[in-house]
């Protein structure tokens, strides 16, 4: 039994690397430009742009949301990126938002990750709300790279949603949603332990550099996340200078353990600070199904059903087992568009090695297309522009 276990997570991990390689996104920017330029790089689905969106309450799935959502994904996916190379500023961010798609009052949602002996801090989605309208967006970026993988791999394993306790507040403690109860959710409610952790991992304190302590502040001082692994906006986590305290990490002065805001903190605060937005679009690929998942859950939960408008899922690997699909189902379900290839292998992940506690998906399979090119692998049906995009006519909706 263990041997099999051991065997799946290897085949997972490979799989995952293989994924990341091929990747056909742009990652940088026209090599013409002014390398010193702040300007996130266009994705190239955009030079077939539709209309920004529209209300379009009669028919929750349309070729409008669809696209934009993907067509939004992908600038998150694009920021990362840069952001983890050189400094991004957030004006340009806010104007390149309110021009492409329409979004204003956006707010970056940063996630803290510990995976294996590596932290990260780096922009995991964004929230914002549609210019002259009461809706928002809010949006998750997929996987990227082979840490990220890892991380992904380790949902192998669930853990109870019923059983977290909301008062964890140390910097890396993995408290329950925020503002919600454990009882909440219906007993042996589980969820993958990776997606939880990358929704609710608690960052450490802003040190007087503006850089991130790994752990807490002690005497004044505290190790911080490598610079490399630290998305970098301005005037929000660039890390400016820092001092080697030791062989292998860096620190900076700190002047107490105030930590920061995990994701689902994010979210929720900003949902109150805008209560002009009435409801929100949800979306998100890969690993960004999976957050949206669990970020719509929380939501329903904590403001109603009603503050959610629809959930576009592309790509989304399972999230949790069986009660957990069904807690979810209850509330949004006919909301719900989990959208994915046939020919894509990562909507059928994580296997269902527990026999007695397995994973299933949320929703329903009506969504799906099958496409295929010669010459592709498993890994480039999972392309979320060169596939996703273009296959909204080929999707069966029963």
């Amino acid at each position: 039994m263990y041997f099999i276990l051991f065997c799946l997570i290897i085949f997972f991990i490979i799989l995952c690397i293989l994924i990341s390689f091929v990747s056909c996104r742009k990652i940088n920017s026209n090599p013409k430009s002014n390398s010193n330029s702040n300007k996130i790089p266009k994705s190239k689905s955009n030079s077939n742009k539709i209309p920004k969106l529209k209300n379009n309450n009669k028919n929750l799935f349309n070729e409008t949301d669809y696209k934009n959502n993907i067509y939004i994904i992908d600038y998150v996916y694009d920021l990362y990126k840069k952001s983890l190379k050189e400094s991004v500023s957030m004006k340009t961010i806010e104007k390149e938002l309110k021009k492409e798609f329409g979004i204003i009052n956006v707010k970056l949602l940063l996630s803290n990750m510990f995976i294996q002996s590596f932290q990260y801090m780096t922009v995991i989605g964004l929230i914002g709300q549609y210019e002259n309208t009461k809706e928002g967006i809010l949006c998750f970026r997929g996987t990227q790279g082979t840490i990220e993988w890892i991380g992904d791999a380790e949902n192998m394993k669930m853990i109870s949603l019923s059983e977290q306790s909301p008062n964890l507040t140390e910097a890396g403690q993995t408290p329950m949603f925020a503002y919600l109860s454990p009882s909440a959710f219906a007993s042996n409610s589980d969820i993958g332990i990776g997606w939880y952790n990358f929704y609710t991992t608690i960052p450490g304190a802003i040190t007087k550099n503006n850089c991130i302590c790994k752990s807490e502040c002690k005497d004044g001082n505290c190790k911080i996340i490598p610079k490399k692994n630290i998305s970098k906006i301005d005037k929000m986590t660039e890390c400016s200078s820092s001092s080697t305290c030791d062989i292998i990490f860096h620190c900076d002065s700190c002047k107490s353990n105030t930590t920061q805001q995990n994701v689902s903190q994010q979210i929720v605060n900003y949902i109150q600070e805008h209560p002009d937005v009435k409801k929100y679009s949800i979306t998100g690929h890969s690993l960004g199904g999976a957050l949206s998942t669990v970020s719509a859950i929380h939501i329903a939960k904590l403001f109603g059903p009603q503050k959610i408008k629809c959930i576009y899922t592309y790509a989304s690997p399972k999230v949790g087992n069986q009660t957990f699909a069904n807690e979810y189902n209850n509330l949004l379900e006919k909301k719900t568009f989990r959208i994915a290839n046939t020919k894509d292998i990562v909507p059928k992940l994580p296997d269902n090695f527990s026999k007695t506690n397995p994973y299933v998906h949320v929703g329903n399979d009506n969504y799906t297309f099958t496409w295929s090119k010669q010459g592709y692998n498993i890994a480039n049906y999972h392309s979320l522009v060169d596939d996703y995009v273009k296959n909204f006519d080929s999707i069966k909706t029963n």
